[in-house]
């Protein structure tokens, strides 16, 4: 039996995929094989928008900065159901400003790969970009940054709120969804550039 994390409202679960004459099913509610969720972790006075496996099965959870006093913005969660602020304390301590090497507001994390990535619109209380939204890009081997992507106010306007991300290692791009606005960042993963498309489009 393979257990794969769901995240419900704070809580990450786990559910079961298993095999049944030959075919693969995955669920995310009892049946009768399967009677009970397994409750991984639990986080109480701040909202998950965000949470990733590694292939080894790390696993990791983000909040973003949507209510004051909020802990951290990026966490680890080991086997017990314990956690803590990933990568380190320093970088989830918020400041009242944007500060070098500090998370702002954290909106989604993604493991991909050896490295994860958190992407932070810097948009607190969703009332605006304020410095830069950005993209960090942190070895898993050492927990430390390897790279970052700032997005100028041309890719990231000041109403913009960069939701989530796919990586697409084959063109060496990524792509980012803007859902306050609403259009695609294309960031090119060989030059660092980025650009904005299907800005103002119907279909986003």
């Amino acid at each position: 039996m393979k257990y794969i994390g769901l995240l419900m409202w704070g809580i990450v679960v786990a559910c079961s995929t298993h095999h049944s004459k030959d075919k693969k099913i995955t669920t995310n509610v009892p049946t009768e094989e399967r009677p009970e969720l397994i409750k991984v972790a639990e986080f109480r006075g701040a909202q998950v928008t965000g949470v990733t496996t590694t292939s080894n099965g790390r696993m990791f959870a983000n909040f973003p900065r949507w209510r004051e006093n909020l802990a951290y913005s990026v966490v680890e969660i080991f086997p017990d159901g314990s956690s803590k602020p990933y990568p380190n304390a320093e970088w989830n301590k918020w400041k009242g400003s944007p500060q070098k090497n500090h998370f702002t507001c954290v909106q989604s994390v993604v493991a991909h790969g050896d490295n994860l990535y958190v992407l932070d619109p810097s948009s607190p209380m969703m009332e605006g970009v304020v410095g830069k939204a950005t993209l960090y890009e942190f070895d898993l081997a050492t927990n430390s940054l390897k790279r970052s992507w700032a997005f100028d106010h041309k890719v990231a306007p000041k109403k913009s709120y960069l939701n989530d991300l796919r990586v697409d290692d084959s063109h060496k791009k990524i792509y980012i969804t803007d859902s306050g606005l609403g259009g695609i960042v294309v960031l090119d993963l060989e030059t660092g550039k980025s650009r904005r498309v299907l800005d103002n489009h119907a279909s986003t």
